[in-house]
């Protein structure tokens, strides 16, 4: 997302200056188990601005196998990154937008979505949990200084024309493998140096959807 969506513009879209790590916990749901053949995961649906906006038929399996955890596997044509997986956490009112929510506040009880209250046993409408897990920015990351003046001196960090950047080379290479898991491992190192007490990971189960080459 960072280097697809985010990075192409200058300054960054949304004003997205770091990069927040959670330790997530799942339990998926017996429906869902039973309906995709042992999966943990249903498929992905699609958020923007805080509402689900497809497959069309997600709305759907959240009433049928509970507010489950979605994943899909990207291809590398978009970006070559080792591993990459997407993932979608329903929170409340997946149905509305941000924006939509707020002025519709019963919603968070009659479409209550997925996310666990503190103390609350696993069931549909509680199938997974986020423990914050510390954060880099993305001035420590890439040394792009989040401020305008950066941008306004002809600076980019990266352009689809060229596949590269200016006053950086951070982001060269977007469908270059060894150049993503670089810029993946500098990732890592950084926040095995910021937060050195916490595992690095702890695994995750299989995605079984999406691209198949992945």
């Amino acid at each position: 997302y960072l280097h697809n969506e985010v990075v192409r513009v200058c300054p960054r879209k949304f004003g997205i200056t770091r990069v927040l790590r959670y330790k997530v916990t799942m339990m998926p749901t017996m429906e869902l188990k039973s309906s995709m053949h042992g999966s943990s995961f249903a498929h992905l649906c699609h958020f923007d601005s805080g509402a689900c906006t497809g497959p069309s038929n997600s709305l759907r399996d959240y009433q049928r196998y509970g507010y489950a955890v979605g994943c899909d596997k990207p291809s590398t044509h978009t970006a070559a990154y080792k591993d990459a997986t997407w993932y979608s956490l329903p929170g409340s009112c997946p149905r509305m937008t941000f924006s939509a929510k707020s002025r519709n506040p019963t919603c968070h009880f009659t479409d209550p979505g997925g996310e666990c209250k503190p103390g609350e046993a696993w069931s549909k409408t509680c199938t997974w949990r986020k423990e914050y897990a510390g954060e880099v920015s993305l001035q420590e990351l890439t040394g792009v200084p989040p401020d305008r003046s950066w941008c306004k001196q002809g600076n980019f960090e990266w352009q689809a024309s060229c596949d590269c950047g200016h006053g950086t080379s951070f982001w060269n290479g977007k469908r270059n493998m060894a150049l993503g898991s670089q810029r993946v491992e500098k990732l890592r190192g950084l926040f095995a140096r910021k937060y050195p007490t916490m595992p690095a990971d702890f695994g995750e189960a299989r995605c079984p959807f999406g691209d198949r080459n992945r």
